[in-house]
């Protein structure tokens, strides 16, 4: 799904930027090459961004 229309900027957009090293907003419109525009998206790619960074803390905890 698009979360950032003004950048076209996808749900998987945002996973695969935080698995590549991403942890904020800024970082995911950086490693895509792009900035913010109307700020819209912030609060949803915010909430993307924590989603996928615990989801990565339960699987490391799991591979324990």
């Amino acid at each position: 799904m698009i979360i950032c229309v003004c950048n076209r900027i996808s749900d998987h957009d945002i996973r695969a930027s935080v698995h590549a090293g991403a942890s904020c907003c800024k970082q995911v419109f950086g490693g895509q090459g792009k900035t913010p525009q109307c700020g819209s998206c912030i609060d949803a790619m915010g909430e993307i961004i924590d989603e996928t960074l615990a989801c990565g803390e339960r699987r490391m905890m799991a591979a324990e």
